[in-house]
């Protein structure tokens, strides 16, 4: 009886160190994905900067977009 109540005991604390593992995993698993969103925005962040200044540094930027725009009727 003592033998099988050893064996429960340890086959408990495998699961438990299993179930452990698991949920470190989903953790870093959770945290890359946090990290590549931000990542993302500062990525788009940067490009919306790029953009920005381009059109604000661009002194001809309005001739050109009139061609693309309707006349006026």
């Amino acid at each position: 009886m003592r033998r099988i109540k050893l064996y429960l005991a340890a086959v408990a604390v495998g699961i438990a160190a299993a179930w452990n593992i698991i949920l470190m995993i989903r953790r870093s698993e959770r945290k890359d994905i946090e990290r590549e969103r931000a990542n993302a925005r500062v990525d788009a962040m940067k490009a919306s900067g790029r953009i920005r200044d381009d059109v604000e540094s661009d002194p001809y930027l309005v001739d050109r977009a009139s061609d693309w725009i309707r006349k006026k009727d």
